[in-house]
């Protein structure tokens, strides 16, 4: 029988983007003038965990998003370097909103490459370094550092809002629990931290200068104050939740970043490691539903309230809603009627692709269920509503249980069954993002409860 006797290392990279990378690159959200210079380096952190009979590798990447495609390129060639199965390979990326993907439009294609071939240097070293380690599992907490954004109305909206302290009137939950996973050394130094944390990083968008947002700040505070050690950031179940000063400044995203890793820090020293540390990986795919095509009335409905913003936008500039959705008004009124153009197109799409749009009835998607531990983490590629985070925790059997989104690809936003009846933003998102090849509506008003169930069936097979 295996002694799951626990062997470890962390490594961190540097993966900003070069000049000539720079050049090619647009913003992640649409930026007029793209990324331009690199305020403060993005990394990729590696966490290598072996217990003999099964290892895992965690690699925390300062990225908005990662393409599956691009997940399975970076998997198929790092995998055979050192001998464990592709789907052991764990790719995070951040969601920093001043990060760019991993994709392979052309736009990012050349910066993706190679950050894959700086992963190809890094990980046979990053194997090679393991050694007997200690590890455990722990919490802290942070409140007043991000809020819900999705405000219920009176007249039964749903306000998308951007301002931290209008979000503090919100009576919708956040989760204020930071996941503290400590390494050590077998003499019991620290080797480095996994934190578990649930905000969009989205303290600046469309900005032409690079940067990690608050996680790279909260992984650097906790670095800086423990020498030598590594710190990687994991999103949560941040779907509707975002961080404070939203549309501000660097220095905003510094400041969180520094209670939320003065809070890891603190958290650190109350942790127990142990030698012993059994760990199983569970990769699973599963479907979740997707919405009813929309009939030709619901067409209509939409292109009328399109209609009517667009004929008296110009004259009022201070015109926010349309369709049940509240654009930002921390941008032009040019550019609100650019984005409700846009909207109104969707229904002319929708009409031209509506035999391949009616043909795909289900969002395939992989989770991977990975026992630590007494932590399990369950990975998976969607921006899940805080909730589902919540409820998964409260469900699992398991003492520490980690939801952890934007893993090995993106696909979008997963409301609740509530929030998906109550509209705004995120249930809609599809009509900004048309995607063929995959998800062409967003998932059905049930999807949530399809993917906490079989979120619970993986978490309890992995540790049986």
């Amino acid at each position: 029988m295996a002694n799951h006797a626990l062997r470890a290392n962390m490594l961190k990279v540097d993966i900003s983007p070069r000049p000539e990378h720079l050049q090619a690159m647009g913003s992640a959200f649409g930026g007029a003038d793209g990324f331009r210079k690199v305020a403060f380096p993005l990394h990729a952190r590696l966490t290598v965990l072996d217990a003999g009979n099964t290892a895992v590798i965690v690699i925390a990447l300062d990225a908005c998003w990662i393409t599956e495609p691009v997940a399975r390129l970076f998997q198929e060639q790092l995998a055979p370097a050192i001998g464990i199965p592709a789907g052991h390979i764990l790719l995070c990326a951040s969601h920093s909103h001043t990060a760019p993907p991993l994709a392979m439009d052309d736009a990012y294609a050349h910066w993706t490459q190679w950050v894959l071939e700086t992963l190809r240097a890094a990980i046979p070293a990053a194997w090679a370094g393991r050694r007997p380690a200690r590890a455990g599992a722990g919490y802290g907490y942070r409140f007043g550092v991000c809020f819900n954004r999705r405000l219920p109305q009176a007249d039964t909206r749903t306000k998308f809002v951007r301002d931290h302290i209008e979000g503090r009137t919100n009576p919708r939950p956040i989760d204020p629990n930071i996941g503290v996973l400590r390494i050590d050394e077998a003499s019991g130094k620290l080797m480095g931290v996994l934190m578990n944390f649930a905000a969009h990083p989205a303290t600046l968008i469309n900005h032409p200068e690079v940067s990690p947002d608050f996680p790279g700040f909260m992984c650097d505070y906790v670095e800086r104050r423990r020498s030598g050690a590594v710190a990687a950031f994991l999103q949560g179940a941040c779907g509707d939740i975002l961080i404070d000063y939203m549309f501000t400044t660097l220095g905003a995203a510094q400041y969180t970043g520094s209670l939320l890793g003065k809070e890891v820090n603190r958290v650190l020293d109350d942790i127990s490691t142990s030698e012993r540390f059994p760990i199983s990986v569970l990769p699973r795919q599963y479907k979740l539903p997707l919405e009813d095509m929309p009939v030709e009335a619901d067409l209509a409905a939409w292109e009328k309230g399109c209609d009517e913003y667009l004929a008296h936008a110009a004259d009022d500039p201070t015109l926010l809603w349309v369709n049940g959705l509240n654009m930002t008004e921390y941008v032009s009124a040019e550019t609100r009627i650019a984005m409700v153009r846009k909207l109104r197109e969707w229904c002319d799409w929708v009409r031209e692709h509506r035999e391949q749009i009616a043909g795909v009835k289900d969002c395939p998607y992989e989770s991977v269920a990975v026992r630590l531990g007494d932590l399990t983490a369950l990975f998976h590629p969607f921006e899940a509503f805080v909730e589902i985070g919540l409820e998964l925790r409260r469900l699992s059997p398991s003492r520490h249980t980690w939801l952890v989104g934007y893993t090995n690809d993106c696909k979008g936003y997963l409301p609740t069954a509530a929030e998906y009846r109550r509209g705004g933003y995120e249930p809609k998102s599809r009509r900004y993002a048309r995607d063929l090849r995959e998800q062409p509506r967003n998932p059905a008003e049930n999807a949530a409860a399809v993917f906490l169930a079989n979120a619970l069936e993986a978490i309890r097979k992995v540790t049986d």
